[in-house]
């Protein structure tokens, strides 16, 4: 859904140095966003749906990036949800 490179674009991140970070940190959001909508994969969403998720995973990206070593994760998880909750699935 994010690449590596839209994620650096995103981070206004212009060298491939920090790219193992920024991929980890990538990876971490798009798991906070499936975990909290509750899907293994984002196939089944509308283009709409999509778009929302993709910004909760840019703004997970970016908190995660930005403020690790002192990052307050249940911030994190309170916004992901606020911006979420119209698509969650309400099952597992």
């Amino acid at each position: 859904m994010v690449t590596l490179d839209e994620a650096r674009n995103y981070l206004k991140v212009d060298t491939n140095l920090d790219d193992a970070l920024i991929q980890d940190c990538l990876d971490g959001a798009i798991g906070f966003v499936k975990d909290l909508l509750r899907v293994e994969y984002f196939k089944d969403f509308k283009k709409k749906e999509k778009s929302l998720i993709k910004v909760a995973i840019f703004y997970a990206l970016h908190f995660l990036y930005e403020g690790r070593g002192n990052a307050n994760h249940h911030e994190l998880m309170k916004t992901l949800r606020s911006l979420l909750s119209g698509i969650r699935s309400i099952e597992f």
